[in-house]
């Protein structure tokens, strides 16, 4: 142990699970911890399993959607089709689509990615050749500790895509932008159509933004994909909080349909457009004081070492309970959207729609925890990814599935556009559609 108490950097080395450590470190009697633990894994099993039908049956809220819409367990396709009012066949040639773009972007790594996949040589920054270093050089592509202090898929030097499986991952996300971005100017017309409009190009940002930083890890990068995830994650939110304003404005104010409609529309597309400005000046001041260009100054093993510096915060230890509160989002952010179609809106909307966006989003939330940023030690990475020597074909796949980001992005992929599916099938119950 170090001054303070905290752990000395021999004690954490990376590829270790730093769980015990975490629960070595907090001052919390272990029954309390150990309940902390246990509330929160059941909790998260039955919200992902049971949460939708529990509600339904709690509440008595109208769960008819789907049955008047004419979805009966069919197809994901079908139901993308009928939320968004877009054909079958344009859902599956925009599957098409986007996952023809990473598969070009896998033959491209393949033709032109050279250099070697040996991770026992330290020294990078001496890197120079073409084949070795394919990203261009103002981009510092060889500074890789902050990525390294984050994500566990080992990196294959010299190539287009130095981790596979935590890009080609994010094909779901591009496929969420073009399905949202067709839905909104051909598919069911919306009084919120501008700021789908943007949440589709906010999509696509991200997409691109993380594509180019798990590629290549350029320093710069991270920042517009944080700044992008963010923004996505909340404009759900806000599309919800804007039909609860409507709905309050014809049910408590008396007022007109036409007009409602049209200042729930231009109040969701403002606040959104608020939340842009603010993370954007947020992200920018970050990426001035080159927050996210050295060390990962937010994750577990920092501040176990004290030396973390939670988003400008300064040091915040990280205790069992932290942890729990993390793991726990998934509740909070769809609880907020329960609470308004209960409270106000009085119907469900898609409980198909519903079921995607709790499951995929508790999988791929919970997993992420084993990355290294936060538990570390995941044991499929461990089995896949050596730490030192080099790779083979077998690690490389394995790795690129197992990778607790991989996962996070092909599940919560999903989960972003199931979450604006069943925004448009309550939506629906509002307008009386």
């Amino acid at each position: 142990m170090c001054k303070g108490g905290y752990a000395s950097p021999v004690d954490l080395p990376i590829g270790k699970f730093i769980g015990y450590e975490i629960w070595k470190r907090d001052p919390s009697p272990p029954w309390r911890k150990l309940l902390c633990v246990a509330v929160t894994a059941v909790g998260l099993v039955f919200y992902s399993l049971f949460s939708p039908y529990l509600v339904i049956w709690w509440t008595g809220i109208d769960d008819g959607w789907d049955r008047a819409h004419g979805y009966d367990n069919d197809s994901f396709f079908d139901l993308v089709a009928i939320t968004l009012g877009i054909s079958v066949a344009t859902v599956q040639t925009i599957c098409c689509l986007s996952y023809g773009v990473y598969a070009l972007l896998m033959v491209a790594d393949i033709f032109l990615g050279g250099g070697d996949n040996d991770n026992s040589k330290k020294d990078r920054t001496k890197i120079t050749s073409i084949r070795t270093h394919p990203w261009p050089v103002s981009w510092k592509t060889d500074n890789t500790v902050c990525y390294h202090e984050m994500f566990s898929e080992p990196t294959r030097w010299g190539r287009i895509l130095r981790r596979p499986g935590n890009t080609l991952s994010n094909s779901n996300y591009l496929l969420s932008s073009i399905c949202v971005l067709v839905s909104t100017f051909n598919g069911k017309p919306s009084v919120f159509w501008m700021a789908d409009a943007l949440f589709g190009v906010m999509l696509l940002i991200l997409t691109v933004s993380s594509n180019i930083w798990h590629a290549s890890n350029a320093p710069w990068s991270q920042y517009p994909d944080i700044w992008s995830m963010d923004c996505c994650i909340l404009y759900l939110l806000v599309r919800y909080c804007s039909l609860c304003g409507y709905k309050a404005l014809v049910t408590y104010g008396g007022m007109e349909l036409a007009l409602a409609e049209q200042s729930a529309g231009t109040a969701c597309l403002l606040v959104f457009l608020g939340i842009l400005f603010g993370l954007g000046k947020l992200h920018t001041t970050l990426y001035r004081n080159r927050y996210l260009h050295g060390c990962c100054l937010f994750s577990g093993r920092a501040r176990l070492l004290g030396k973390g510096d939670v988003w400008g915060q300064g040091q915040i230890d990280c205790h069992v309970s932290t942890i729990c509160a993390f793991a726990a989002l998934p509740v909070v952010y769809t609880g907020i959207p329960i609470a308004i179609q209960v409270l106000l809106i009085d119907s469900f909307g898609s409980v198909a729609a519903a079921n995607w966006v709790v499951r995929t989003l508790a999988v791929g939330w919970t997993y992420r925890l084993w990355d290294r940023w936060c538990f570390d030690g995941c044991l499929f990475m461990r089995w896949f990814s050596p730490l030192e020597g080099k790779q083979s074909l077998t690690s490389t796949v394995g790795s690129a599935i197992f990778s607790p980001t991989a996962v996070l992005h092909i599940f919560t992929g999903f989960t972003l556009l199931a979450g604006y599916m069943h925004c448009r099938s309550v939506e629906d119950s509002v307008f009386g559609v």
